[in-house]
């Protein structure tokens, strides 16, 4: 994430004719990207105003056998002013356990204009094909702010 704030986000806002501003800068990402993007909400809010996580990896553990994401989740004073949407599909872990955790910890750190959707997919599977059926709920709820 270091590199994509400090380097490759100030070359293309210098190259190209972007709007270089938090509320018109989004990152999202699928599976590992996903669990990258939600990084980018703990540390980043202030660069990233959107915030889209297809998938994220919710089994990533530490050597004491910690969830690395949901310590480093709760170990956050509060994500401030930014859109975050993640979406799960059942056949992922076979049920919901990891997701509802993860919502319940993002929801309790949300604070000044934040806001988090959730959805979850019976039907959907950790793949490409899965992810671009939910892509437009994820394009619709940046487009309302």
């Amino acid at each position: 994430m270091k590199f994509i704030t400090q380097t490759l986000k100030p070359l293309i806002d210098d190259k190209y004719r972007t709007q270089a501003g938090k509320k018109t800068t989004g990152i999202a990402g699928s599976s590992l990207g996903g669990l990258m993007a939600i990084y980018s909400a703990l540390n980043y809010s202030n660069i990233f105003g959107y915030i889209g996580a297809f998938s994220p990896s919710l089994g990533i553990e530490n050597e004491e056998g910690v969830n690395v994401l949901f310590q480093a989740i709760e170990q956050v004073n509060q994500i401030d002013d930014v859109v975050i949407y993640t979406d799960m599909g059942l056949g992922e872990y076979g049920d919901y356990a990891k997701f509802d955790k993860l919502t319940q910890l993002l929801n309790a750190k949300l604070t000044n204009g934040a806001s988090l959707t959730t959805v979850k997919d019976d039907l959907g599977r950790h793949c490409e094909a899965s992810w671009s059926e939910r892509f437009p709920r994820l394009a619709s709820q940046f487009s309302k702010n």
